[in-house]
C-alpha cells in the first residue's frame, strides 16, 4: 500500500508540473517583449520604413513600406516601370494602381478608411490592457509544422486577431486578422513572419508572407528595416488635400 501511495503520489506530481508548465497569457506576451529587444525599447519606436522585394504570381518586384505613429502607413510597388500606392493618411485611405484603372490618386471607400485607421502602429500587444484589450488563451495546436500557443485577442473596438506563439521561442509565427472592408471582405488573412534579424537592439522578421486559405498571395524579403527615422505627414497625405 505505501509503494502504492508513493507511485499515486508521484504521477499526481508529474502531472500537476506538467499543467503549471503551460504559461499563463501574460508569460507568453512579457517573454515575447522580452525576446524582441524589451517593452521599453518599443515602447520608443515612432516611425519604421521597410525595403525590399515582394514577390507574387512568380514576379519580383521592389516594395518600400513607411509607418509612423499613430497609424500612418504607405506601401510602394513598382511593377514594369508603373507605380501602385497602398496608403493611409490618418483620415482617407487612398491607393493609385494603372493595372487597375486607377492612373491617379483614388480615395477609398468610407469602410475601408475606417479599417485602415484602427490598424495602430504601435504593436497591439504592447500595454494590451491599458489600450481596453483583452487576451485569452485558447490552446495549443499546430500551425505549419510548429507547435504554437493560440491566443486570441479582442480588441476595445471590438475587432479581432489571433497569434500563434512558437512555443519554444515566444515569438508569433503567425497573426490572422479578419477583413472587413475591401475586396478581402469576410476573408482571414494569415501574416506569416520568420527571419527575425537585430536592428538597433531590436529582433524583426525580415520574412513575411499574407495567405488566404492557406494560399501564399504574397512575399515580402526585406533588404533592410529602419526605425525612428524623420517621415514627414505629407508622404502618407492623398494628394491635393
Amino acid at each position: 500500500m505505501k509503494i502504492l501511495t508513493i507511485t499515486l503520489l508521484a504521477s499526481l506530481l508529474f502531472a500537476t508540473q506538467g499543467i503549471t508548465q503551460t504559461p499563463k497569457v501574460d508569460e507568453i506576451v512579457d517573454g515575447y517583449f522580452e525576446n524582441i529587444g524589451g517593452k521599453d525599447a518599443w515602447r520608443a519606436v515612432k516611425s519604421m520604413k521597410i525595403t525590399g522585394d515582394g514577390v507574387q504570381m512568380g514576379m519580383n518586384f521592389p516594395l518600400t513600406v513607411l509607418a509612423k505613429e499613430p497609424n500612418l502607413n504607405k506601401v510602394l510597388v513598382e511593377v514594369q516601370g508603373m507605380k501602385i500606392i497602398e496608403a493611409y493618411d490618418g483620415e482617407v485611405a487612398w491607393a493609385t494602381n494603372p493595372f487597375a484603372g486607377m492612373t491617379e490618386p483614388t480615395k477609398k471607400s468610407d469602410e475601408e478608411s475606417e479599417q485602415m485607421g484602427r490598424e495602430q502602429f504601435q504593436e497591439a500587444l504592447l500595454d494590451y490592457k491599458d489600450k481596453g484589450h483583452t487576451i485569452t488563451l485558447e490552446g495549443t495546436e499546430e500551425y505549419e509544422g510548429t507547435e504554437v500557443y493560440k491566443l486570441k485577442l479582442v480588441k476595445a473596438d471590438g475587432d479581432e486577431r489571433l497569434y500563434f506563439f512558437d512555443t519554444e521561442l515566444f515569438v508569433p509565427v503567425a497573426v490572422r486578422t479578419f477583413m472587413k472592408a475591401g475586396q478581402l471582405k469576410g476573408q482571414s488573412i494569415d501574416n506569416v513572419t520568420s527571419d527575425y534579424q537585430d536592428v538597433d537592439g531590436l529582433m524583426i522578421p525580415f520574412s513575411m508572407k499574407q495567405k488566404v486559405n492557406g494560399q501564399t498571395m504574397m512575399e515580402m524579403i526585406a533588404k533592410t528595416i529602419e526605425i525612428n527615422i524623420p517621415i514627414s505627414n505629407e508622404e502618407f497625405s492623398f494628394p491635393g488635400k
